[in-house]
């Protein structure tokens, strides 16, 4: 299975929304979401998810 990594950083767009809901659609793809934008995050968690995944769109 592929994963796909989406890293917010800003405040959500719409297109950033649209692409992730198509991605999640396809059986054959796993998409982790992790938002930056949140008052603490998990940096160690951030960084192990970089590494499992196959692409990584940074928004």
């Amino acid at each position: 299975m592929h994963q796909v990594l989406h890293i917010l950083s800003h405040a959500e767009v719409p297109l950033t929304r649209e692409i992730i809901s198509h991605q999640q659609e396809s059986p054959d793809t796993r998409v982790v979401i992790a938002d930056l934008t949140v008052d603490a995050p998990d940096y160690d968690w951030l960084l192990e998810q970089i590494f499992a995944a196959d692409s990584v769109a940074v928004w």
